[in-house]
């Protein structure tokens, strides 16, 4: 019997998870600069924001449900200091965090399509069916816009320091 596009799918995850861990403290790697908090605690909120939306709405939490709600807000959270900071004058936001956050969020995002195709075939209760649909929405908007922000990030760096290479003559 082959495997579930929802099993292949959370292997896949939980794999770029072990990588991510793995790189974060290879001996080389520069240390994690978050915006808003050192990475202990930052994780420490993570795994307090998913266990909490999971009590908040028991009836519509899923096995993808607290991971999901967790990159919605972070991704939220991101775009509002992107907007403050546009907004103080302050310069080029870093273009690897809002890549990293729009790679997390799709790998999210193909869980939570996953996971809406087992629920409706095995019809589900409408509720977990409409929550999932939202977050999923949610998560595309963000995999979409974060994208095109990180992109654009990037682009203006790459560009910015190809002008500071050419000789003056």
């Amino acid at each position: 019997m082959a495997p579930s596009a929802l099993t292949v799918v959370t292997a896949a995850t939980a794999w770029l998870t072990v990588a991510a861990v793995r790189c974060g403290y290879h001996s080389d790697a520069l240390p994690a600069r978050l915006p808003f908090a050192p990475a202990g605690p930052a994780l420490l909120g993570a795994c307090v924001l998913m266990g909490g939306s999971t009590v908040a709405w028991p009836q519509g939490a899923d096995s993808v449900w607290g991971s999901g709600t967790a990159v919605v807000v972070a991704g939220a959270a991101w775009w509002v200091v992107r907007i403050r900071s546009a907004r103080a004058g302050a310069g080029t936001a870093e273009p690897a965090l809002p890549l990293a956050l729009a790679v997390l969020a799709a790998a999210v995002l193909a869980q939570r399509c996953a996971l809406l195709a087992l629920l409706a075939s095995a019809q589900a209760p409408r509720a977990l069916v409409v929550g999932g649909w939202i977050q999923a929405t949610a998560l595309t908007v963000l995999v979409v816009t974060l994208t095109v922000s990180g992109t654009r990030g990037l682009l203006a760096r790459t560009t910015s320091t190809a002008t500071r290479a050419l000789p003056h003559g």
